[in-house]
């Protein structure tokens, strides 16, 4: 028995050729046999030994072996080399409902199945060519239902070839169901967000998506080659903490059965969320697995909300978001601090809680409809406090909707504008208003004036305008100071007020300026009797910081709509009736008539033509000579400018106004001092004998800038010294800015320019300016000098500028000197020079000429003789 198991193994081991093609329970039968088998000690003699096997001992292995086969599961058959079938074996439960006797003598190539009989047939032929092992796999329907087969030929002795078939169809369905689960895994790991990688206990690569590997772009060549190594170098340098990155690595690893969370921040400002977990089979841990997730968006969307958050709670306007139907669902903290209600007395309320009452139901109605219709809405509102005080709101109404554009929320921003109402209110007082008086300004007063004429027009009713200008208030403001002269206009103003009615207007119109609307007159004398009242409230003295005046007024007076039927008219002619007001003495009133129209009309022409007086050289000099009183010889002179248009002369008082008002006088003025200084030096080099030129400048020539600079390029471009140049300025126009005029006075007299002070004793002179001013010459007014004969009054006041002007060693010049008795009085009291018709009126540069070159000498003795 122990020689035929010998002789078997080796039998079966040759024709099957691999033992793990041998059913189990053969192989425990060789396991036997091999067991005994080594037990020999030759395996010669032991071959020896099986081939004396008796016929009686083969026979009796065949049985054993067919008992063998018989216990196969398996379907099997024995073919010769032409594949006639000559051994069949197989069980009911095979399918194949084929018994031996129909398959025994028949070839396998006549089975008819063509796709199972061509395999086959390749099959018997490779066994004869490779005489090994040949497998094929193949499938049959059997009962509606297809069943897998696989099929091994191996080859026997005597060209004969042994075919074991197993039923392979649980096999192939659950290869397929792992197959279809590994492709569901992999689709899973591809298609999931997520980097994925799975690595075993030592950190190698087990398995990952691409995801992964484009998440940390890793290149492919080492993606391919899952070098670790490699791929963490390029994994730590895109990160922006690699060690922090290591250490937490290699702590988890420690902790193998660990799980972790945590973030990681790249260099190029991405963030990755890290989740690892340890991979367990059969509660063993194989492996980790590690997963990336790129929440950059996330968390910029999350930081977005925090400073949305943050914004909702620090933001200074009110913010209430409602659902659909107008409910409260939140509120933030400047909600509560506008209104009074907190988040928990608000959440749940309707949005009329804040309703007042100073809106009617269609105000909220229309807000909605233009909600509903456009999204949004925004205006101001009256909204109500906890307190139950109204406040201005500036609302703001937003619709939220979802995906579907249906209103979901509605949310109102509102600030409380008290605040700015009140500024606006302020502003706009502001700019209808006179900030010092308080008095409605021009913006305002031509409102007024429009709403009165159009009341007149409908109820037939006149309407009175008057124009005032305070008389001499310039010299006030100029002397004083501003800070004074705005305190006079205050107390002006006030008195105003106590001469009209409350439902007249009174506004200031500008500088010293005033304009009263009386509307709904009954007859035009009312305006007279407005303005008579007028004149005498302001005649009362008026007390300003120790100081005392009396404040005179010139009115001009329109009617409409005798005077102007439209409100620019009406005031234009009420100007032109102040001016007359002022041509007619002052501290009166006139009414408008259609002879001041014409004047004005002159006014304007005359305007025009001086502008052009320059252009086309109507301009002249005259000069008057001033002559010193104690040896009778001609020390001066005077340039006077006269314009002549047409071959006549304007008088002075025609035009010199009007440039002053116009500013011509600045051009005219320079003109004036370069003739003026040209002429002189040209009579100089004629031989005259040199003597100073008096030029007047204006307040506005005094007031330019460039003053200095004028004169110096005059006296260059004229070569004439300084010191034959006197420059004469009124006491109105030194005494605008003491402090400037002293440092420009010091200036010109640096240069060798003489100063004289023009008609003084008419102004306002302050003596300790005066004192300080380095001024040459005090010219005495004409006005003082025409009666000081006759009028007690101004011989005091002649002699008194006589000794001041001496005491503070300055000359006194006497102007408008007529007579001998004048001329008398003057010597008497030590006047230094004088200038008049007595001596000469103003000539002109040729007749002037003439006169200096006679060479007068005027002479006087107790006779009064005049030569």
């Amino acid at each position: 028995m122990e020689r035929m198991h010998s002789l078997l193994k080796r039998q079966l081991n040759r024709h099957f050729g691999n033992a793990d093609f041998i059913p189990k329970e053969w192989q425990k039968c060789i396991e036997a046999i091999n067991e005994a088998y080594w037990h020999f000690d030759d395996d010669r003699k032991m071959i020896e030994r099986s081939l004396e096997l008796s016929s009686q001992e083969l026979l009796q292995a065949n049985s054993e072996m067919q008992a063998v086969f018989q216990a196969f599961p398996d379907l099997f058959f024995r073919l010769d080399v032409e594949g006639t079938i000559l051994e069949y074996k197989t069980e009911s439960s095979t399918d194949l409902y084929l018994t031996a006797g129909k398959l025994l003598g028949k070839r396998i190539q006549d089975i008819p199945l063509e796709n199972v009989r061509k395999k086959f047939h390749e099959a018997i032929h490779q066994v004869q060519e490779k005489k090994s092992l040949v497998s094929i796999e193949y499938s049959l329907m059997t009962r509606d239902r297809e069943q897998f087969y696989e099929a091994r030929l191996l080859p026997l002795p005597e060209n004969q070839i042994i075919v074991i078939v197993r039923n392979i169809t649980e096999r192939e369905h659950a290869e397929e169901e792992r197959e279809r689960y590994l492709s569901l895994l992999h689709a899973t790991l591809e298609s999931t967000a997520d980097g994925i990688l799975v690595v075993d206990n030592e950190g190698g690569w087990s398995s990952f998506n691409q995801k992964f590997i484009d998440m940390w772009h890793i290149p492919e060549s080492i993606a391919a080659s899952r070098d670790d190594a490699r791929a963490l170098v390029c994994v730590l340098d895109q990160l922006k903490d690699p060690e922090g990155f290591v250490a937490r690595v290699k702590k988890l690893y420690s902790q193998p059965d660990a799980e972790s969370y945590d973030f990681i921040e790249f260099k190029d400002g991405r963030i990755v969320e890290r989740y690892s977990k340890p991979q367990v089979i059969e509660k063993k841990t194989v492996g980790r697995v590690w997963s990336f997730r790129d929440i950059t968006k996330r968390k910029q969307a999350e930081e977005k909300l925090r400073m949305a958050a943050k914004v909702f709670e620090n933001t200074t306007e009110g913010i209430m978001i409602t659902d659909r139907r107008g409910n409260i669902q939140s509120v933030n903290s400047a909600f509560t601090i506008i209104t009074g209600y907190s988040a928990k007395e608000a959440i749940g309320k309707t949005i009329d809680l804040l309703r007042s009452e100073a809106h009617d139901s269609d105000f909220y109605k229309n807000i909605w409809k233009t909600l509903l219709k456009r999204g949004y809405w925004q205006g101001e509102i009256s909204s109500r406090c906890k307190d139950g005080e109204s406040f201005p709101a500036w609302l703001n109404l937003n619709t939220i909707r979802d995906d579907k554009a249906k209103a979901i929320n509605y949310v109102a921003v509102f600030s409380d504008i008290t605040k700015i109402k009140q500024s606006e209110d302020r502003l706009n007082y502001l700019a209808h208003h006179d900030l010092l008086t308080g008095m409605p300004n021009r913006l305002l007063f031509q409102d007024r004036l429009q709403q009165a004429l159009k009341q007149a027009k409908r109820y037939g009713k006149f309407v009175g305008l008057l124009f005032l200008d305070l008389d001499r208030f310039k010299t006030i403001n100029d002397i004083l100071g501003h800070s004074v002269g705005d305190l006079l206009l205050q107390s002006v103003a006030e008195r105003l007020k106590e001469c009209v009615r409350d439902s007249d207007t009174i506004s200031r119109w500008g500088g010293d300026e005033f304009a009263v609307i009386l509307p709904t007159l009954e007859q035009t004398t009312d305006a007279a009797k407005v303005a008579k009242k007028i004149l005498k409230a302001l005649s009362k003295v008026f007390v300003v910081k120790a100081h005392e005046f009396f404040v005179s007024v010139s009115i001009g007076i329109a009617i409409h709509p005798s005077n102007g039927r439209d409100a620019e008219t009406l005031v234009k002619n009420a100007d032109t009736a102040m001016y007359h007001a002022k041509e007619r003495g002052k501290n009166n009133y006139q009414f408008y008539t259609d002879t001041l129209n014409a004047k004005s009309i002159g006014w304007l022409a005359l305007e025009t033509s001086l502008r052009r007086a320059l252009e086309k050289e109507e301009f002249l000099l005259y000069y008057q000579p001033q002559v010193d009183l104690k040896t009778g010889r001609i020390i001066g002179m005077e340039a006077l400018i006269r314009w002549q248009q047409f071959e006549r002369l304007v008088p002075p008082k025609d035009f010199i106004p009007l440039a002053e008002e116009t500013g011509l006088i600045v051009p005219m003025g320079e003109w004036g001092l370069r003739m003026a200084c040209r002429q002189n030096k040209l009579w100089q080099a004629a031989g005259f004998t040199p003597m100073p030129v008096a030029v007047n400048l204006s307040a506005r020539q005094f007031q330019q800038k460039d003053l200095l600079e004028t004169i110096d390029r005059v006296l260059k471009e004229s070569g004439l010294d300084s010191k034959y140049l006197e420059l004469e300025l009124t006491e109105s126009a030194v005494m605008q800015d003491a402090e400037t005029t002293i440092v420009i006075l010091q200036e010109l007299k640096a240069r060798g320019v003489k100063i004289s002070i023009d008609d003084f004793g008419i102004g306002y002179s302050s003596l300790n300016y005066l004192k300080r001013f380095p001024i040459n010459k005090l010219k005495i007014d004409q006005s003082f000098v025409q009666d000081i004969t006759t009028n007690p009054e101004d011989a005091a006041i002649t002699t008194a500028v006589i000794s001041l002007g001496h005491n503070l060693n300055m000359q006194v010049v006497a102007e408008g000197v007529e007579s001998r008795e004048q001329l008398i009085f003057l010597h008497k009291h030590h006047c230094d020079k004088a200038q008049g018709f007595y001596f000469s009126p103003p000539l002109p540069v040729e007749a002037f000429t003439v006169f200096l070159q006679q060479n007068p000498c005027f002479t006087w003795t107790n006779s009064h003789v005049r030569q």
